[in-house]
């Protein structure tokens, strides 16, 4: 902390000042963000007048708020939210167009669709305080069922197709599904997955083509059977700030993947923010989704966004150079939601070229940070405007954007809180906000969010909960950022246990559960290490203690990870040593894991 007199520059006063007794001062220095400072003895009044002789015990906050009016967000359920008001010629529209099974779906057929699914769920006895589970690719099934099981009053879970079993049941269990719609190239994993915690065959719902005689293969339900079912879902009385419309998956602070669960108004909240930062978006715009509906970038932007605002999505089941490039020459998306590892595909495959990107108006990127040379070169190839933004799961995800109207501000930020979104920038050693210079960035600090798109909680994980999200509602994120006076934040680091390979999370302590079951291996630990020529991506590496006596190759340890965890998980290199540094407690020193494998 800055100690003795704390001078800060010209001012105005924001709202009322209290004339008496303990209080809060707000100075407004800026639109972009303010100081607070909570004062223990001496009256808010005079206080005011005294701004150069503040005590220095007291504890100066520093919050930075948004470069554009805060939101009204509607306090409505988030199906009200999406299909409220739509109208019979949009209803008539192409919400979905999905090549890979050569499906279309108008606004009308999806509202439907959802609606029968969630009569169907009620008619099962699923509906508030129960889970069903999606382990399905992007599709127009995915946005349906997601839809129906929110109407219903039920939570939607999702787990990655690209889990294994392992991960898979994991979901389920933390989640407390007790149902899971999952599609025929999944069915194996998911039926393994569900007997492990308990579920039946009949509990399962198997979508897409096939999935009616897969169903009646396995004693299933299939999808096209629920959806003939008459819509009419029961009344949901529920109120949209507290009830959990979905359950997606993040690490969280430390530990195994846990349960995010988001309300109603937090999925609401953030479609209404994240465009703001990205405008114009134009009626009539195309969205081309690439990023995983079971990812909470996909959630909102995708099953979301695009019904709220009546723009056409075109989905994939997973990114693939070639049918991606034929998406974008047959049905000419308008906007592209994409991870930095499509951005560099973008900015430097030769294949690229072959197509016309006139259509291309704007690409909006996120789950991790993008090369500048990049940025630059997919903006130069394509000649669409690029906006890259910062969030997280907990955080509905979106939380701050580089505005598209400044330019003048380089990709290499994570922009500026989006609206309805307060930051914080906290020494985590002193729990104090850090102080930023007159000019140029701050010294690092944890980056804390408040506002209306924070998570409620950790699905029944109170600790966990408590240690990221504190009393006064400030998300304690974990990320390391610079920040400057017009609060625009720069990601350098972290300060929880997490991996990120192209923007999906990876938690070391469920590598370390798998190697641990390995007969030869005593203790192990895993952490990350930077990806040479791929910013923000890092690699997964594992230091092993084998049991005495026991002799083994690293790559045994990376056949056996890769056997359990989805193959981003996988182990990039594994070194043996005498012992695994941990603390008094039993806790792995993880900041001294790289240090130990060099020696």
């Amino acid at each position: 902390m800055h100690t003795g007199s704390w001078m800060i520059p010209p001012v105005r006063l924001a709202g009322d000042i209290p004339q008496d007794g303990f209080g809060e001062v707000v100075w407004q220095l800026s639109h972009r963000w303010r100081v607070t400072h909570r004062l223990a003895v001496l009256p808010v009044a005079a206080a005011a007048g005294s701004l150069a002789h503040i005590d220095e015990k007291s504890a100066p906050t520093m919050e930075f708020q948004p470069v554009t009016p805060d939101l009204d967000i509607p306090n409505v359920s988030l199906s009200e939210f999406v299909f409220g008001g739509l109208s019979e010629d949009e209803a008539g529209q192409v919400a979905v167009i999905h090549d890979a099974t050569d499906t279309r779906l108008t606004f009308g057929q999806v509202r439907d669709h959802a609606m029968a699914f969630a009569t169907w769920l009620a008619g099962q006895g699923i509906g508030p305080g129960d889970v069903v589970t999606l382990v399905l690719p992007n599709s127009p099934e995915f946005i349906t069922a997601f839809q129906g099981i929110v109407r219903s009053g039920a939570a939607a879970s999702a787990a990655s197709i690209a889990y294994q079993v392992r991960e898979t049941a994991h979901v389920l269990k933390v989640a407390g599904a007790g149902r899971v719609v999952t599609e025929v190239g999944n069915l194996a994993k998911v039926l393994d997955a569900a007997t492990r915690v308990g579920l039946t065959p009949g509990d399962i719902i198997v979508a897409g083509p096939g999935g009616r005689e897969a169903a009646i293969a396995g004693g299933h339900t299939a999808y096209d059977d629920v959806l003939a079912t008459p819509a009419d879902p029961p009344t949901l009385d529920i109120d949209p700030a507290t009830h959990v419309a979905a359950l997606p998956m993040s690490m969280g602070y430390t530990g195994l993947p846990k349960a995010v669960e988001l309300s109603h108004r937090n999925i609401i909240a953030n479609v209404l923010q994240f465009p703001v930062y990205c405008e114009p978006i134009p009626p009539g715009s195309r969205l081309l989704g690439v990023v995983p509906m079971s990812h909470g970038y996909g959630i909102t932007a995708l099953a979301n966004f695009g019904l709220r605002r009546r723009f056409p999505v075109l989905t994939m089941p997973a990114f693939s150079p070639v049918p991606f490039l034929d998406l974008v020459r047959t049905h000419r998306p308008t906007v592209l939601f994409i991870v930095p590892g499509i951005a560099s595909f973008l900015a430097n495959d030769p294949s690229v070229d072959t197509v016309d990107w006139s259509c291309a108006d704007l690409a909006i990127s996120g789950a991790s940070s993008m090369d500048p040379a990049v940025a630059e070169a997919l903006v130069d190839r394509i000649g669409c405007d690029l906006v890259c933004g910062w969030g997280m799961t907990e955080m509905s995800p979106i939380a701050s954007f580089r505005p598209r109207w400044r330019t003048d501000i380089d990709q290499t930020v994570v922009g500026m809180p989006v609206p309805n979104v307060r930051t914080r920038v906290v020494d985590p050693a002193t729990g104090q906000d850090v102080v930023v210079p007159e000019t140029g960035e701050s010294a690092p600090g944890e980056m804390w969010c408040t506002g209306d798109s924070v998570m409620l909680r950790f699905h029944n994980e109170p600790e966990a909960t408590a240690r990221m999200l504190d009393a006064d509602g400030w998300l304690h994120t974990g990320d390391l950022v610079t920040v400057d006076r017009e609060g625009c934040m720069r990601i350098v680091g972290r300060c929880k246990e997490l991996i990120k390979s192209r923007g999906l999370q990876i938690s070391p302590a469920e590598i370390e559960a798998v190697l641990r079951e390995h007969p030869a291996v005593a203790d192990a630990a895993v952490y990350p290490v930077a990806i040479a020529g791929s910013p923000g991506d890092e690699a997964p590496y594992a230091l092993i203690q084998l049991k005495p006596g026991v002799t083994a190759k690293p790559f045994d340890f990376i056949r056996h990870v890769g056997s359990e965890l989805a193959k981003y998980k996988q182990l990039k290199s594994v070194v043996f040593v005498d012992s695994i540094p941990r603390d008094t407690a039993g806790q792995i020193r993880r900041d001294e894991l790289a240090g130990w494998a060099s020696r």
